[in-house]
């Protein structure tokens, strides 16, 4: 089962960033930066997966590419932003964690507008 080698992973990661936290601050940060960018590249292929099915999913029900683009792109920003903020927080430095998830939050709703923006045109067509 895959969960069980991400979650040994995780585990090797924080024991390993536990002791060399005593020792040298920096280096714990790095071997948990490293533990993550390690569970991203495993489990990018689920990614991958989730994504084809998406497309398969558009397909199906004539939804643009365009909207399955933004629908990835702001799962992307959510996952990342979660990530950064969730690092950042382990380093000790909760105020930028919570400049990041801010700044995520924001580029959400940038990337959204468009999907706004048709929902706001089929309302006011349903109106008229």
């Amino acid at each position: 089962m895959d969960i069980v080698k991400i979650i040994a992973l995780s585990l090797a990661g924080v024991m390993l960033a536990a002791v060399l936290r005593q020792h040298s601050p920096e280096y714990g940060i790095y071997a948990a930066l490293a533990a993550g960018i390690l569970i991203l590249l495993y489990i990018s292929g689920y990614l991958q997966e989730a994504i084809r099915f998406l497309h398969s999913m558009a397909e199906r029900t004539g939804l643009g590419a365009g909207s399955i683009g933004i629908l990835l792109k702001v799962m992307g920003i959510a996952y990342l932003t979660e990530f950064s903020a969730q690092l950042c927080k382990d380093a000790g430095y909760g105020a930028i964690a919570m400049k990041v998830e801010l700044a995520g939050k924001l580029m959400i709703l940038v990337t959204a507008l468009p999907v706004f923006q048709s929902l706001a045109d089929l309302i006011l067509s349903l109106l008229e």
